[in-house]
C-alpha cells in the first residue's frame, strides 16, 4: 500500500544525511563532509554515501548508521502490518486511481476520516513506534532576502 509507504517514510526523518549536515554534534558531520560533500541534502543520497563508505567512517558514525539500519529493519515490518490493514481501504477508496506521482497517497489523504479502524489504528501503533526513532530536523534555511525596489 502506497500511503503507508510514504507516510511512514516520511515520518522517517532519522537518515543520517540533513542531520548529520544541519548538526554540529551530530557524529556523521565530519564523515558526511570529508566522503559525500557535494551531494545534495537528500536523506537518501547521503545515507546511500555513507554506506558505500562503510570501511571509512568514524566509530561513532558506524554506530549511528548501523542503528539506523537495525530501525529501518523494524519501520519495514511496520510498514507491511499497515499496508495489509489498510489494503482494503485503498482498493474501496482509491482502486481506480493510477499509481504514479502521489496519486493514490492523495487518494487516500483525501479519504483520511472514512478510513477504518484497523487502518487507522495500525498507522497510530507505527508513528508511536516510529517516534523514539527520529533524528534532529534539519537546519532551517535562512530566511529569504526582501524583494529590491525600484
Amino acid at each position: 500500500m502506497r500511503i503507508t509507504i510514504a507516510t511512514l517514510l516520511s515520518l522517517c526523518a532519522l537518515t543520517l544525511a540533513p542531520a548529520a549536515r544541519a548538526d554540529d554534534d551530530h557524529p556523521c558531520k565530519a564523515d558526511v563532509e570529508r566522503l559525500c560533500p557535494n551531494l545534495p541534502q537528500e536523506r537518501g543520497a547521503i545515507f546511500h554515501c555513507l554506506q558505500e563508505h562503510q570501511a571509512d567512517l568514524s566509530a561513532a558514525c558506524k554506530a549511528k548508521h548501523e542503528s539506523f539500519k537495525e530501525h529501518r529493519g523494524e519501520l519495514r515490518k511496520e510498514m507491511s502490518k499497515v499496508r495489509e490493514a489498510c489494503k482494503a481501504d485503498e482498493q474501496k477508496f482509491c482502486g481506480d486511481v493510477k499509481p504514479g506521482g502521489g496519486a493514490i497517497i492523495a487518494c487516500m489523504k483525501s479519504h483520511e476520516k472514512d478510513l477504518s479502524k484497523a487502518c487507522t489504528d495500525a498507522q497510530a501503533e507505527a508513528r508511536a513506534k516510529h517516534d523514539g526513532h527520529k533524528a534532529p530536523p534539519p537546519a532551517t534555511p535562512p530566511p529569504a532576502a526582501p524583494p529590491k525596489k525600484g
